[in-house]
């Protein structure tokens, strides 16, 4: 809750996020057990997008996490597979999946 609030004050103040509140928000979300966790941590990414704040594997390690605890379970395999296509990229802009990433979609 603490987090949430520290989110919302620092938009209403006009300060930047950064990564770190970024994540801290997304897994904050994840862990809060809400029906709509997937659905406001999708909004947080896609404000990093926004403010041209580059996500980490913790990001959609996050994300990924909330979409598995919100039911979002397609979505979060989905979001998996896009990560994985990425790689073949040369010019890849998602983060290479990791043990936690594959352990989060699976549970």
């Amino acid at each position: 809750k603490e987090v949430c609030q520290r989110y919302e004050s620092t938009r209403l103040e006009k300060i930047k996020p950064d990564l770190t509140i970024c994540n801290a928000m997304m897994t904050a979300y994840a862990r809060s057990k809400r029906e709509n966790a997937a659905e406001k941590a999708k909004e947080i990414m896609d404000g990093m997008h926004q403010l041209d704040i580059f996500p980490d594997v913790i990001s959609y390690n996050s994300l990924l996490n909330a979409m598995s605890k919100s039911n979002a379970t397609l979505e979060a395999e989905t979001l998996l597979r896009e990560m994985l296509n990425d790689q073949q990229n040369p010019s890849n802009s998602l983060p290479k999946p990791n043990v936690i990433t594959f352990s989060t979609v699976i549970n």
